[in-house]
């Protein structure tokens, strides 16, 4: 992911800041996938990618 990816993205939550990793996200990517990444000096580092499934309607 780059950083103009994640300034650009209106699917993101601010989780806090960590004072090893740099400001914490959650972006959502589209089709139920998420990273949580981390933004530190301009350098965005994927920290977990998940995928969330449908079952019945909900997630």
């Amino acid at each position: 992911m780059t950083f103009e990816f994640l300034r650009r993205s209106e699917e993101k939550d601010y989780l806090g800041y960590c004072e090893r990793k740099g400001f914490v996200y959650s972006v959502c990517k589209g089709g139920g996938r998420y990273e949580i990444v981390a933004l530190n000096d301009g350098d965005v580092e994927t920290l977990i990618t998940y995928v969330v499934r449908q079952e019945n309607g909900v997630l």
